[in-house]
């Protein structure tokens, strides 16, 4: 999802002239919210899940414990 959002974004900004600041500013949010998710998921409420209901790991999941 991360490296779809950000290339949907990307895409964008290569046309900026005829998109908006507003599309532009709300893919960016789509783009933090997608990092955010991949670094802790479920801080936004519940986590989220792939297509087979399995609830993804996120970074902090996975490092947690190590040193």
């Amino acid at each position: 999802r991360v490296i779809y959002q950000n290339n949907t974004l990307t895409g964008l900004l290569s046309t900026s002239r005829s998109t908006s600041g507003e599309l532009v500013m709300c893919q960016e949010k789509l783009v933090q919210e997608v990092v955010d998710i991949l670094l802790d998921n479920g801080i936004r409420g519940q986590p989220m899940r792939d297509g087979h209901n399995k609830v993804y790991k996120s970074f902090s999941y996975v490092i947690e414990g190590k040193e």
